[in-house]
């Protein structure tokens, strides 16, 4: 789907979604006196972090348009009632990362014989999976719990698709606010509500395949690696068209790492543009995307059509992988090399960005107290250790990050432990209503500049030109 039908599609979501909520005659049920307010971020120490948990950069103001608030729910009171009936749940999965999911869904059942879930991946891909549940969302009869990744939230909280949580959560005895990491946590705020419970707390890391790096005789990557080395490293490991030195999507998420590693930030002072056209800021641009205009280490964009970075490196042709932890499952099935992971490189400091998915409920949801019984044992202890077991996550649950059900040293990759090391590092993006359309803006700016259809200083005009109007008030 092309960037030009992909924001076309997400502005048609959001107006039938604000014309859907608008058009609701009966006022969203309130939260009793005695609810608890809006859960407290918990605290956020990494289990192997050298210095005190940073501060987490704060939200920015909601998006400035009309917009619903999240949909308050009464106050749940705990219940020892048996659960029975059909609860649907919607992921969005490929095959590997189904598994992980399933796993959750099986165990629930086990331990309410009466219930039924219903899980389905109506799609591999984001814009697919966005566009089935916009649509049953736009239509009243969407999933009774839903997959979301933090920086979409924002889209459906604002046209108040989703139910605030934050009365469940006070009522709960499985979960509570302080069991999460800070980042995470936050990422899933809209309008100082929660609207999802987040399930993984993962940064962006570098896979890396130890026989290419053994054949070039290049010493493994590391904690503290600059971009030159990086860059030297990845330049070694290309030969021609049949190996390449590293792949990564030419996404702004991708960039942005970069971006604050160079001393960049996000948006103006005043918050309303980008802030890429700092020297700082097209440095990091420049450096993006010169990894294949200029050097031509990582694959073009018809090598990148035929075959995604995820496989190019189970097929043993790709040095270097940039992803999320959600690429475990897929690689784990690799048995012709040894692979590992580290953090990404840095230049003058280090950082990184939240690749979280959350578990939410719809407004409409036809069976919201069974959906967010689901979700609350997804959510616990015991449900983030079925999925970190299945490698799907970074557990947001500080503990079950802290176990061998994540740091499995029998199990690929060999290195887990990086993940809980960069989370002192992640940023999050802010939570705005038309954040997706700022990131689809400018992911096809910078796939122009990273396949040499335009230069890094015009993608980053370009870019800032065109997201003006989802920023201005």
């Amino acid at each position: 789907m092309s960037s030009l039908v992909k924001n076309i599609y997400r502005s048609a979501l959001v107006l039938a979604l604000m014309a859907a909520a608008c058009a609701q005659a009966t006022p969203a049920p309130t939260v009793a006196p005695t609810a608890a307010p809006a859960t407290a971020a918990p605290s956020n120490t990494a289990p192997a972090a050298p210095t005190a948990a940073p501060t987490v950069p704060p939200t920015l103001p909601p998006p400035r348009l009309p917009t619903a608030a999240p949909t308050a729910a009464a106050t749940v009171a705990p219940t020892t009632a048996a659960l029975s009936g059909e609860v649907s749940w919607m992921v969005l999965a490929d095959p590997e990362q189904l598994k992980a999911f399933d796993g959750v869904a099986r165990a629930f059942e086990a331990k309410n014989p009466g219930v039924k879930v219903n899980l389905s991946s109506t799609a591999d891909n984001e814009d697919d999976y966005h566009a089935a549940l916009g649509t049953a969302l736009a239509g009243g009869s969407p999933p009774d719990v839903v997959n979301l990744d933090y920086d979409a939230t924002g889209q459906y909280a604002a046209t108040g698709a989703l139910q605030a949580l934050d009365a469940r959560v006070a009522a709960s005895n499985l979960i509570h606010a302080t069991d999460f990491y800070t980042q995470a946590w936050q990422g899933f705020q809209f309008n100082n509500q929660q609207v999802c419970l987040p399930v993984s707390v993962s940064g962006l890391m570098v896979y890396y395949n130890k026989k290419l790096f053994d054949a070039a005789s290049l010493a493994y990557p590391k904690a503290g690696w600059t971009w030159d080395e990086f860059l030297a490293d990845a330049q070694a490991l290309t030969k021609g068209t049949d190996q390449y030195g590293v792949a990564l999507e030419p996404e702004f998420n991708n960039l942005l790492p970069f971006v604050w590693q160079n001393g960049g930030q996000l948006l103006s002072a005043d918050g309303q543009q980008l802030a890429l056209d700092s020297a700082a800021g097209l440095g990091a641009v420049q450096f993006f995307v010169d990894l294949q205009s200029k050097y031509h280490a990582a694959p073009d964009q018809a090598a990148m059509t035929s075959q995604e970075p995820p496989d190019r490196f189970i097929s043993g042709a790709l040095g270097i992988l940039i992803n999320s932890r959600a690429a475990v499952p897929s690689l784990r099935v690799i048995t012709d090399f040894d692979w590992d992971v580290a953090p990404l490189p840095r230049q003058a400091q280090a950082a990184n960005i939240l690749k979280a998915d959350g578990l939410c409920l719809p407004a409409k949801a036809a069976h919201p107290d069974l959906g967010w019984k689901l979700m609350e044992f997804a959510a616990s202890a015991e449900g983030q250790t079925l999925l970190a077991s299945a490698g799907r996550v970074v557990p947001s649950n500080r503990a079950v990050s802290r176990s061998e059900a994540f740091l499995n040293p029998s199990a690929k990759p060999a290195n887990s432990q990086v993940w809980l090391d960069e989370i002192a590092n992640i940023r999050i993006v802010p939570a705005l209503a038309h954040w997706p359309d700022i990131e689809e803006t400018a992911n096809a700016e910078l796939s122009n500049a990273f396949f040499g259809h335009a230069t890094a200083g015009q993608a980053v005009q370009n870019t800032i030109d065109k997201t003006k109007r989802f920023l201005a008030p």
